[in-house]
């Protein structure tokens, strides 16, 4: 192949990188994963108090940051979660879902539906659903 042709193909393929790149990051389901991801990070790291922001604002009010670590305590595929695997994510006008499969520092894996609400331009957790959990213990 001639150098003029693989500068091409080279160029072709940076070009579809940046396009995808920039597709998930500012598309509206790579701003639910992002919500999602930050808030199992910040979880998963202690940091309860900015996983706390996460939340809708209703979901604030009605429990406090002490309240939300004693829910994140009760829920150990949560709270020391490690890896997770975003199957889909549905979104229907200001509301979306998140369906998380996740595997917990122990090897415990199990579902997390993440529901959350858009909030402005923001999208906030509205509640989760454990399903199929996989939890042999606790910490």
């Amino acid at each position: 192949m001639s150098r003029k042709v693989i500068i091409s193909v080279v160029v072709a393929v940076v070009i579809v990188a940046i396009g995808v790149f920039f597709f998930l990051r500012f598309s509206p389901s790579g701003a639910v994963k992002s919500v999602v991801e930050q808030q199992f990070i910040a979880i998963s790291v202690g940091d309860l108090e900015k996983a706390h922001t996460f939340l809708a604002k209703d979901k604030q009010e009605a429990m406090n940051t002490y309240d939300y670590r004693y829910y994140i305590a009760q829920h150990p595929l949560l709270e020391y979660n490690l890896k997770r695997m975003y199957k889909s994510i549905a979104i229907q006008d200001s509301t979306a879902t998140a369906y998380v499969d996740v595997e917990d520092v122990d090897g415990n894996k199990g579902g997390i539906d993440v529901y959350l609400v858009k909030e402005g331009d923001q999208w906030k957790v509205s509640a989760y659903n454990f399903v199929s959990a996989d939890v042999t213990g606790q910490k």
